[in-house]
């Protein structure tokens, strides 16, 4: 047998045993996911978008604001294949271990057989990317492109470059970050003055990406080259008030599918523009952003520093998914840690003398998908593709740590101290706070997911773990009024609602749950005080709006109620029929 032939061999003896893994994982998901076929805030705006292009209403008006990539490859998946979740996330696991595959390919390439199964066994141990290729969001897609671009790049002719253009073009309409990739790419070639194949990799990157860009031209009448929601993600990241993970700004609820209205409608009235546009809008909140660290320079410093020390903690930070909340049994057959191939591939980039060309690639887009993380903010998902890329000279680096131990134990202890070092600092990193907070607000998402799917136990038990985690959250106390409204506890609910108001005050979505609650409860009077002042700063607010008239109503003032339905009326807001008659009986409207 042919060495070559053994290496391929054992590589799919590795990939054969690790999807027969994730496939336990799937079949165990929905023990303990209640998103497992009811996918909640991004995934769910993805499903809902691969629905509408199915059913033949198209996409979003507009210039995307999210990246098209992914609900169109969802949109072909269901078309193919009907509305099978598990088969979907097998074939999403499939990717990444074929991602694994290529990864390993890389790395064989500058390390040797066993560098190449070391690095496919490291990229499929690490648990968040077993995580999310069981979620409906693209990160599983996304790597499994630009993998396969970077061994099309590793090889040294123009054909496997014109490839690699075609692949990472593709994975940017999925994650336009790894735009950075190519231009990376395109700079280290130019830096070593070959300028052919720089023009072949940006021309081939331009020919999947540009389309995308005159589609969202023409409807929208601005250059957008994918989506159009830069700027805001920039605000979260470095915003006032940025912790260096995702922080959401004030007056905004956190719904995904609800945002890119609310960053308009909060631009427009700061600006006092009512005719800016979604895509103006996003820029508006990119110059916000940029203001607010230009005006407090060291305080920036310090949230560069803190981004990096959350970038390279061994502590996974959520965003919509949390993978600190993973309940599946299976998921044991990942345990590896981003700690444990950050601390390997610090000894490993010696590959990059070694490697030639190859590990100067893998280095630069290594450093290109770095950036991302400290320009906007730190999550799983945003250090996904930056794990993956890792594991090559991570499998390079067990490697040669393995060889020069055997050269001596003095020697072995010295050279074993860097990935020791990297890896107790990783840890050592003072993130904990940040990964209970995240983790504290998944728990309440998922327990308001427990609570519709009706397993009451279940969802009591997350609500109650993610207070433990962080009592000073309004959206978990929120979540927790929401469950116990649901279930007729007014007392609780009003109790739960007026802690989320007090630790954010003028919240109009806890204000008019608020209160929806004291109305119930027979309190009307206090309703209506309290939804004043929120409803002059929130005037399209429509539950706000509604149970301001309501309260009034309820408590006598029908003059003030019928003034109140008017200034709905103004806002656009459409009161129900049946609450007009009320208010306007006797009046002869």
């Amino acid at each position: 047998m042919k060495h070559i032939d053994r290496y391929r061999l054992w590589a799919a003896i590795i990939a054969f045993i690790a999807f027969g893994l994730r496939t336990g994982y799937v079949l165990s998901q929905p023990e303990g996911d209640p998103w497992f076929s009811r996918p909640s805030l991004d995934g769910a705006v993805f499903v809902d978008w691969a629905r509408s292009l199915l059913e033949g209403h198209g996409g979003p008006e507009g210039a995307y604001y999210q990246a098209p990539g992914y609900p169109w490859f969802l949109a072909g998946f269901f078309w193919l294949a009907g509305w099978s979740f598990s088969l979907l996330y097998l074939v999403q696991h499939g990717l990444v271990v074929a991602a694994a595959w290529f990864l390993g390919e890389v790395s064989r390439r500058s390390a040797g057989d066993i560098g190449g199964w070391t690095s496919m066994i490291l990229a499929l141990g690490y648990h968040p990317l077993l995580f999310f290729a069981s979620r409906p969001v693209g990160e599983s897609l996304a790597i499994f492109l630009l993998t396969a671009a970077i061994l099309a790049y590793s090889g040294s002719r123009l054909r496997g470059t014109a490839l690699a253009g075609l692949l990472v073009g593709a994975a940017v309409v999925v994650r336009p970050n790894f735009l950075l990739v190519p231009a990376a790419w395109v700079i280290l070639c130019a830096a070593r003055k070959r300028y052919r194949t720089a023009v072949l990799l940006a021309g081939c990157v331009a020919v999947v990406v540009l389309p995308v860009a005159i589609r969202n031209l023409s409807v929208s009448g601005r250059f957008v080259p994918v989506s159009s929601n830069a700027g805001l993600t920039l605000y979260h990241g470095n915003g006032t008030g940025a912790l260096g993970i995702f922080t959401l700004p004030d007056r905004f609820s956190g719904r995904v599918d609800s945002q890119r209205e609310e960053a308009t409608r909060i631009a427009r009235r700061q600006t006092g523009d009512q005719d800016l546009d979604p895509v103006a809008a996003d820029r508006w909140w990119a110059g916000q952003a940029l203001a607010t660290r230009m005006q407090a320079p060291l305080d920036s410093l310090w949230l560069l520093v803190r981004k990096v020390a959350v970038t390279v903690s061994g502590d996974e930070i959520g965003l919509d998914y949390h993978p600190g909340i993973d309940q599946n049994r299976w998921k044991h057959a990942a345990p590896l840690s981003f700690s444990l191939i950050l601390g390997l591939a610090g000894a490993g980039w010696y590959v990059r003398k070694q490697g030639g060309e190859v590990a100067q690639s893998v280095l630069a887009a290594t450093v290109a998908l770095t950036v991302t993380p400290l320009l906007f903010y730190v999550s799983s998902r945003y250090r996904l593709p930056l794990a993956a890329l890792l594991v090559v000279p991570a499998g390079a680096g067990l490697v040669w740590l393995v060889e020069e131990s055997r050269k001596g134990w003095r020697r072995g202890a010295a050279i074993w101290t860097l990935p020791l070092v990297v890896w107790a600092v990783s840890w050592w990193m003072p993130t904990a706070g940040l990964e209970n907070a995240t983790q504290a607000g998944a728990l309440a998402n998922r327990a308001g997911a427990w609570h519709l799917a009706g397993h009451e136990t279940n969802a009591g038990n997350d609500i109650k773990e993610a207070l433990a985690n962080d009592s000073s959250s309004s959206p978990i106390w929120f979540q927790q009024g929401i469950i116990l409204e649901a279930d007729d506890d007014l007392d609780g609910a009003a109790q739960a609602y007026r802690t989320a108001f007090d630790l954010s005050p003028g919240n109009p979505d806890v204000a008019g749950n608020l209160a929806g609650v004291l109305i119930r409860k027979g309190q009307p009077a206090k309703a209506a005080r309290l939804l004043g002042p929120v409803v002059d700063a929130n005037p399209w607010h429509r539950v706000c709006q509604i149970n301001r008239v309501v309260a009034l109503a309820g408590s006598g003032d029908l003059p003030g109620a019928r003034a109140a339905a008017g200034q709905a009326s103004r806002a656009g807001i459409e009161l129900p029929p049946a609450l007009l008659a009320v208010i306007n009986a006797g009046t002869g409207e």
